[in-house]
């Protein structure tokens, strides 16, 4: 690996997360499904516009949408809302995060990609029928799951593949490699692996279920496929020439403060992401995928401040929340 890991400094672009719904059809055993709210509080068309707006003017361009999973959400939403989203002029990215077992359904993958949706990540966690349908807790097996990134692909929707490495799951190189190739026979050029994040909520099944990414990253190496490389802005990734496998580049320092203060800075894989996440009693801003105790990080959302009219006060709302833990520089 490039010895420059240790010391490449790169400032990360922004990422706003959209978690529409935490809702599930999975039970997988290191996801949060458990702390599920069923709000059924949606945001209208206009709200949406304004808040990507507003998003932009902090120099925010990346939206991802997830959840729970968000393809369980009425379609008629779903639709309004990647429309909605496509429609404001300065969006550079808009993709969904989804475990990919409604993309079976080949008119809902035809209905998204009318509405805009380009770009979607599809979570897998193992690569045998058995173990997939372990891990999630359900009776879809992976050549379902294998079928609808077809689907997606077939209808314009460009598929990545993201690996949580678990114990039950992906703990292994050649079991990686396994799941690649059948992803890329499925039309899959890119994949990412990457270790699962502790959390106090999480730590015991974190202890128990817990691969060290490098592991894998070892088994890259020694390969004889698979060749090293990384993209201009320094992120590492494994190819064989047909497909991309990013690896976690926890060693690259990136530049914030206070992620360092909080030695979190390592889950942030270059992109910082804020989340906008429904709780019982609204929504709320929180400035980093991680829950702290002191609850600092997280700024409930008024949801007054998406009026017409509020808009300096949405816009100061998500300067803090960027400010919080993506210092400026």
């Amino acid at each position: 690996m490039s010895d420059n890991l240790n010391t490449v400094y790169h400032p990360p672009a922004k990422l706003m997360r959209f978690e529409l719904s935490s809702q599930c059809n999975y039970r997988c055993p290191f996801c949060y499904w458990q702390n599920n709210i069923d709000t059924q509080r949606y945001f209208t068309r206009d709200q949406i516009v304004m808040f990507c707006k507003e998003l932009i003017k902090t120099r925010c361009r990346n939206i991802n949408i997830t959840g729970g999973e968000p393809l369980l959400l009425p379609q008629k939403y779903l639709i309004e809302v990647i429309e909605s989203i496509n429609s404001v002029e300065g969006i550079n990215k808009l993709w969904v995060t989804t475990n990919g077992s409604m993309l079976y359904k080949f008119d809902l993958c035809r209905v998204l990609a009318k509405a805009g949706l380009k770009e979607a990540v599809v979570s897998i966690a193992a690569e045998t029928d058995e173990s997939y349908m372990m891990y999630t807790a359900s009776t879809f097996d992976l050549n379902k799951l294998l079928q609808g990134i077809e689907n997606a692909i077939y209808c314009g929707i460009s598929v990545r593949v993201h690996v949580p490495l678990s114990q039950l799951g992906i703990k292994s190189f050649n079991q990686l490699e396994i799941l690649l190739d059948k992803v890329f026979a499925s039309g899959v050029t890119e994949a990412f692996y990457f270790g699962l994040h502790n959390s106090e909520n999480t730590k015991d099944k974190f202890n128990e279920l817990f691969i060290d990414p490098s592991i894998i990253t070892d088994g890259f190496i020694k390969s004889n496929r698979w060749y090293y490389q990384e993209t201009e802005t320094g992120r590492p990734f494994f190819t064989d020439g047909m497909m991309r496998v990013y690896a976690p580049r926890d060693q690259i320092r990136l530049i914030t403060q206070n992620c360092k203060s909080r030695n979190c800075g390592m889950f942030c894989q270059g992109i910082y992401s804020a989340y906008c996440i429904p709780d019982k009693q609204g929504w709320v801003l929180r400035a980093c995928h991680k829950t702290f105790s002191d609850k600092n990080n997280e700024y409930p959302l008024d949801i007054k401040y998406l009026e017409h009219g509020q808009e300096s006060k949405l816009y100061d709302l998500l300067l803090s929340l960027w400010g919080y833990a993506y210092e400026e520089r």
